[in-house]
């Protein structure tokens, strides 16, 4: 048996609300994937993007009180 070439989702950053929320949204529906299986990696990826998009648009500085 041939193995199959590895062929990754696209991924994009998330630019804006909506985007946010589809994300959200697949991540939902992908909640509990395997790791190591195509639904997990996408789960990650999706987290990772998630992630970057909050903390560029949500940043939580050391405020002196």
């Amino acid at each position: 048996m041939t193995p199959q070439p590895f062929s990754p989702v696209p991924m994009q950053p998330i630019r804006d609300p909506v985007e946010h929320e589809a994300a959200m949204a697949e991540v939902a529906a992908l909640w509990g994937a395997e790791r190591g299986t195509a639904k997990g990696d996408r789960l990650d990826a999706l987290a990772t993007a998630i992630d970057a998009y909050e903390a560029r648009t949500y940043p939580m500085g050391n405020e002196a009180a």
